[in-house]
């Protein structure tokens, strides 16, 4: 998730910190993303496009929206 954030933080521009805090009591203390529910309910979907650029795209389509 730190990684995820630093790439947000570059791709954007951002000036925004990133903050640790305490964990939430019912926070889950291990994830592990699985595709396999995407794959099975969407016809073997898998995704096309890297991490990077697919957070490119969404930051531009984020940004025209908020421009209206």
């Amino acid at each position: 998730i730190l990684e995820l954030a630093r790439v947000i933080l570059q791709l954007t521009g951002s000036k925004s910190q990133i903050l640790f805090r305490d964990l939430p009591e019912d926070d889950p203390l291990k994830r592990k993303p699985d595709i396999r529910t995407a794959q099975s309910a969407l016809d073997q979907w898998e995704p096309k496009i890297s991490l990077r650029e697919g957070l490119k795209r969404t930051i531009t389509y984020l940004r025209k929206g908020t421009q209206r």
